[in-house]
């Protein structure tokens, strides 16, 4: 009898991942349905309201759902001023806790990686999200870049986006990419770090074999961009994932430099 309870606890381990990834899949085509029908019907004039009461409803659902406990900030903790948001993306579920934040004014960039998800990227276009082409399309990264920045400086929004970028989610806080960076120095804008605490157990990763918890969203002091500059850039962006490495250390008693 108790050789068999190990295999009778990954059973249920692997059937409960299914459940949720059935559940998760089901509720993401509603929202896209919904969003997409919106979107026409209202011929992109009801963009703002589905991307700040729609969706954020569907993965407020979704996390609930999954067996995540969200706590995020109050929405008076958010600036007023036009800043750039940077987060540190260390799972799937970022996706559905960038919408369940309800940042009021903003944007997100997110991967052109993620449009193989039919209904998320239904979703992403009623929402009239910035899709980021990955870093092997280096010329047509450059060109999202270049017209991103003359979208951003023109526009009230403020933008939300991970320079962590693609990568393989692990327990850490992966290098930072550059190009994001760039946008916020060349668009004088200044930076607040959010940072997304989930303890290694309850982290999905890119799966759905993971125990029920918290998923908590901390606003971190603003970061002033007044004395950026392209010689010393390299050096700021380095502070800033130091930022973000003393606080996952701090909170998970890890060493990551």
């Amino acid at each position: 009898m108790k050789l068999g309870r190990p295999r009778f606890k990954l059973e249920k381990k692997i059937i409960v991942a299914y459940l949720r990834a059935t559940f998760t899949f089901i509720l993401l085509s509603i929202n896209a349905v919904l969003a997409v029908f919106l979107f026409i019907l209202s011929f992109g004039f009801l963009s703002r309201f589905i991307y700040r009461y729609v969706s954020p409803f569907f993965c407020s659902l979704i996390l609930f759902g999954l067996g995540v406990k969200l706590k995020i900030p109050k929405e008076e903790e958010y600036p007023k001023e036009k800043v750039l948001y940077v987060f540190n993306h260390n799972s799937y579920l970022d996706i559905f806790v960038i919408l369940a934040l309800r940042i009021p004014g903003t944007q997100y960039i997110i991967s052109k990686a993620t449009n193989n998800v039919i209904p998320l990227f239904l979703a992403n276009l009623a929402h009239k999200a910035h899709f980021i082409p990955t870093r092997r399309f280096r010329k047509e990264r450059q060109h999202f870049f270049q017209k991103l920045l003359q979208d951003f400086k023109a526009s009230k929004y403020s933008l939300i986006a991970s320079p962590e970028g693609t990568h393989r989610f692990q327990h850490y806080i992966a290098p930072f990419n550059k190009g994001i960076f760039e946008l916020g120095m060349n668009s004088k804008v200044n930076i607040l770090p959010l940072f997304f605490n989930v303890k290694k157990e309850n982290n999905p990763f890119e799966g759905f074999i993971f125990q029920s918890g918290e998923f908590i969203v901390e606003t971190m002091p603003m970061i002033r961009t007044e004395d950026w500059n392209e010689s010393n850039l390299d050096e700021k962006i380095a502070e800033v994932r130091s930022v973000f490495t003393r606080k996952f250390n701090l909170e998970h008693g890890e060493g990551i430099i």
